[in-house]
């Protein structure tokens, strides 16, 4: 009996639509297999059906500061291992798209003096974001 076995990959990125990435990626490894004999008479060898590596589905984690993340699972899926592309990178990659939350913040300036509120500005934005406020101006 004769074996041939190739490493599969699963692979899953967490960025945001605007490219961010938001949390370490998802990898997991499996190998899919195949089996064969070999005639000593007639020196061939005859291989089997590839026997595929197998994925569970994925659910998309809730990230904080994020909504809607798309697609919000990644179904179960097998590798497609084949004789003519078993040499080959078989990773199934897949990557999930986060929306940054709107965000509100407000800055309120206190006189250390006269414990008197002085002024108040409110940015809005979205996570992540730079809200381009500066105290110096």
């Amino acid at each position: 009996m004769l074996s041939c076995k190739v490493d599969v990959k699963q692979i899953i990125h967490y960025q945001s639509t605007d490219g961010r990435k938001l949390a370490e990626d998802t990898i997991v490894p499996k190998q899919a297999s195949q089996t064969g004999t070999h005639d000593l008479v007639d020196d061939t060898t005859v291989w089997g059906e590839w026997t595929q590596a197998d994925f569970d589905a994925v659910q998309a984690p809730m990230i904080a500061g994020y909504t809607n993340p798309n697609p919000d699972q990644i179904a179960s899926e097998s590798s497609t291992v084949t004789n003519d592309n078993w040499q080959q990178d078989n990773t199934l990659e897949h990557t999930i798209l986060y929306t940054p939350k709107s965000q509100k913040a407000t800055i309120t300036f206190i006189d250390d003096t006269s414990d008197r509120q002085m002024a108040t500005v409110t940015l809005n934005g979205h996570s992540n974001e730079d809200s381009g406020y500066n105290t110096s101006s």
